[in-house]
């Protein structure tokens, strides 16, 4: 697998292996491609082998099952060592909506996280990403915490919605208060 290189000024860079910085093991994958995107990683003073990792204007896509949508926008702030990472703020606004989280994911080689957020999601997108076959429409927006590990997690939050449309049926001020 290859390394991902941090470009800091012209002249100098840092690389970080997978070992690192194993985002795929997440199942996540970032493409800081935008002419605009900024990667700064600084070692700590205090722990070298601690990086303050710093992402702003970054692009990507999400895919799931052949379905496609983009990331407008990802701005990150972390620290990030050998045995996990602490997301101080992660940002990101996208054709499913936008997401502000902070957490954490501990152990690179079997990666646990847990991360609050605070979200907004366009359900058209949604649906046509996640659930092809049913009609959604309307916005909702979410605030809660996330925890586990890829293929076995738990979601705690609640959920608002002015108005939703679930195929023919027709929901107005729609509020979940705890939703696990």
């Amino acid at each position: 697998s290859k390394d991902l290189e941090l470009v800091l000024e012209p002249a100098r860079s840092v690389t970080l292996t997978p070992s690192e910085l194993t985002w795929k093991r997440l199942g996540l994958r970032l493409l800081p491609v935008a002419a605009d995107a900024v990667a700064k990683a600084n070692p700590q003073l205090q722990n070298p082998s601690i990086i303050r990792l710093q992402v702003e204007n970054a692009i990507g896509r999400l895919r799931v099952e052949g379905r496609e949508t983009t990331i407008d926008k990802v701005s990150l702030i972390a620290r990030v060592s050998e045995s996990g990472a602490e997301i101080e703020q992660l940002n990101l606004h996208s054709a499913l909506g936008e997401v502000n989280s902070n957490g954490k994911i501990e152990n690179w080689n079997a990666p646990r996280f847990a991360f609050d957020f605070d979200s907004k999601v366009k359900l058209d997108e949604a649906g046509r990403l996640l659930l092809p076959n049913t009609s959604l429409k309307g916005t909702a927006a979410s605030k809660g915490r996330v925890e586990g590990e890829k293929d076995a997690f738990k979601i705690d939050s609640n959920l608002d919605a002015d108005e939703v449309v679930i195929g023919t049926t027709r929901l107005r001020q729609t509020r979940i208060p705890q939703l696990n």
